[in-house]
This record gives structure tokens, C-alpha cells and sequence, in this order.
């Protein structure tokens, strides 16, 4: 628990700092991939190009280069090989594990007589990306287009810095759509248990119950021990023949059940893809009402099977918990208002019967 507890304010610690930093003080981190040659013709000026605009790019005050040491360590943890890595997701992960928050990568190829020089500027963090062309003539020689495009890059990182350091959306923000779904309202006492397991192997902790927990707590839901073994014992036998929630658990309003399982999708160039689905359903402890039904298919990629698979089901909580905890205190609410007209009406029966 101490552990825990320390590594939560270190985090915490360092996302403030983080946070207070300004975005303009920052020295830009790049990485820059292999060049990539259209024709076959102009592989051998493409392997000349990264090395060259590396280079030039040293010289801008605004970047701090990725040595290509460090890609190239990466790349050999991965089993891959520059070359290999055609796909742009997998390149934007193998910059993000060296270090980086711009990838640079890009081709060459001759159009009209001219050799042109295409790259793109890609947002690690943020995924944005722009993009620049430079041409020059064949007879031209290949360093003054690549000092030319190495500008280039550097107006582009220094116009747009707050691109590659954006936050996110508020509207892609769970825990912010959350506290809009359920503004105004009165919030039950929940236990969530979600069982979990990645179809080759055992899956050493609960992510989406973890994931779901964590939101609910920061959105301001009172919570209950979901490793309780009643619940737990409950739990699965409601998924199995749907039997009523425990009354005992007096203090729990809603009991949130379901299950998710993740499993190995395929291997491309060194990184894993797999695939998470969740299943979940919001149950009124008192009426053994079905308030709210999730259900999310989710697919990874990632440098290890488990990490892919954890990636797949804690993204997949996060797209699916918003609209899914909206309904289930808005169903609530409206259970519990018809629940105190009922109860209104007790004494007035009562009343004329005398």
C-alpha cells in the first residue's frame, strides 16, 4: 500500500510540473526514420538522405535529435529493422519508445525531371501530422534540398510546437463526459466486479475493473470493496443464470457485473495486435433491475502480447464507461423517484380507508 501510495505522488508530483512547464520552453524532441525511395533507381540517393538531413538538423537550436543509436536499439528490441517498419503506426511507437515527440519520415521520387522530397511531421503524443515538399533538379546536388527541407521541419516544429504538446479533447476526456452525464444528479453507492481473461494466458491483474473503478472514484461515486467474496461468489453466479443481486450488501445501491477477455490478433513487424471485448451491466441491488447495458470490441497494438491486450481493454473501458454511467444514474434516479411516489401514496390509501 505504501508502495502504491508513493508511486501515485510521484506521478502526481510530475504531471503538475508537467503541467506547469510552458509548452514554448520545451526543446523539441525528433526522431528521424529511414527515407524511403519510390523508384528503384533512387534507393541508393534514399539511404544518403536520413543521415544527411540528421545532420542538418543538428544545427537548429529549436530540436533535440534522437541519436539514431537510440532508434536503432529500439528497432533491435523489436526484431525489426528500419526497412521493415512500413506501417506509420508501429514507426510513431518505435520514436515514442526512443524518446521522441516528432517522427519525421518520408520518400523521394522523380516527377518532371525533378527529384522530390516529401516528408511528414508527425505528432507523437498528439498524432498530428503536417506535411512538406521539396523539389530540386536530378543534376542538383542531393545536400542543398536536404538543408532546405531540414528548414523546413524547423519552421514547422517551432511554428506548430503546441501541436505535438496539445492536450486532449475535453470531448475525448471519459472522466470530463462523465461529470456532464451525471451533473445534477443523485449518485448511488456502487461495487463493480468484472472478471477478466486473455485467452492464452492469465491476466495477472483486472484492467477494467481497475480502469472503471478509478473513473467512477474520481468522478465522485462512494465504492465498495469489489474483492468482497460475497460479491465476488455473486457475481458469478449472475453470469452465469442471472440471480437477483445479494440483499445482505445493504450499503451497495448498484452492483456493476460483467466480464471482458482479450486475445491475440496478429504480429506485424515486431509489434502485437490484439483484441478486447467487455461486457458489462449496471443492476439495481434492491429491484434486481438491468439499468444499463455496456458492450465494447476493442483492438491494440502494442510491443508485447499482455501490453496490447491491457491497451485493448483499458481504451475500450474508457470509450464505453461515459454513456454507459450516464444511463445508469439517470435509470436510477428515475427508479428511485417512482419508488417515493409509490411510498406517497401508502399513507393517503391508508388515510381513506379509515
Amino acid at each position: 500500500m505504501k508502495q502504491w501510495l508513493m508511486m501515485a505522488l510521484t506521478a502526481l508530483i510530475w504531471v503538475t510540473g508537467s503541467q506547469a512547464q510552458d509548452v514554448e520552453e520545451r526543446i523539441t524532441r525528433v526522431a528521424v526514420f529511414e527515407i524511403s525511395a519510390v523508384d528503384q533507381e533512387l534507393k541508393t540517393t534514399a539511404e544518403k538522405v536520413a543521415p544527411l538531413l540528421q545532420s542538418a538538423l543538428t544545427a537548429n537550436p529549436d530540436i533535440q535529435l534522437v541519436e539514431r543509436s537510440r532508434i536503432n536499439d529500439v528497432l533491435e528490441e523489436q526484431g525489426l529493422s528500419a526497412a521493415g517498419v512500413v506501417d506509420e503506426g508501429d514507426a510513431v511507437k518505435v520514436a515514442k519508445l526512443a524518446g521522441a515527440n516528432v517522427l519525421v519520415t518520408g520518400r523521394i521520387f522523380e516527377l518532371d525531371e525533378e527529384l522530390v522530397f516529401s516528408v511528414k511531421i508527425i505528432g507523437v503524443e498528439t498524432s498530428r501530422v503536417f506535411a512538406k515538399v521539396v523539389k530540386g533538379k536530378l543534376t542538383e546536388a542531393l545536400d542543398p534540398i536536404v538543408r532546405k527541407m531540414a528548414d523546413e521541419i524547423g519552421k514547422v516544429v517551432v511554428a506548430k510546437k503546441s501541436a505535438f504538446y496539445g492536450k486532449a479533447s475535453k470531448e475525448d476526456d471519459p472522466l470530463d463526459r462523465i461529470q456532464k452525464a451525471i451533473e445534477g444528479k443523485t449518485l448511488p453507492k456502487l461495487a463493480v466486479r468484472v472478471s477478466e481473461r486473455h485467452v492464452t494466458a492469465a491476466i495477472p491483474d483486472p484492467s477494467v475493473e481497475i480502469e472503471l473503478s478509478g473513473l467512477l472514484s474520481e468522478s465522485g461515486f462512494t465504492l465498495y470493496d469489489p474483492r468482497d467474496q460475497m460479491l465476488s461468489d455473486w457475481a458469478n453466479a449472475y453470469l452465469k443464470d442471472g440471480k437477483l443481486p445479494p440483499r445482505a450488501m445493504d450499503k451497495v445501491d448498484v452492483v456493476i457485473v460483467g466480464e471482458a477477455f482479450s486475445e491475440f490478433g496478429a504480429r506485424v513487424h515486431g509489434m502485437v495486435s490484439c483484441k478486447g471485448r467487455i461486457e458489462i451491466k449496471a443492476v439495481d441491488n434492491k429491484t434486481g433491475e438491468v439499468l444499463a447495458v455496456g458492450r465494447i470490441t476493442r483492438r491494440e497494438v502494442d510491443i508485447s502480447e499482455m501490453m496490447a491486450a491491457k491497451t485493448a481493454l483499458v481504451n475500450g473501458t474508457r470509450k464505453l464507461s461515459p454513456e454507459f454511467v450516464g444511463r445508469m444514474v439517470t435509470a436510477w434516479n428515475k427508479s428511485r423517484a417512482l419508488e417515493a411516489r409509490e411510498e406517497s401514496k401508502e399513507p393517503e390509501k391508508e388515510s381513506g380507508k379509515k
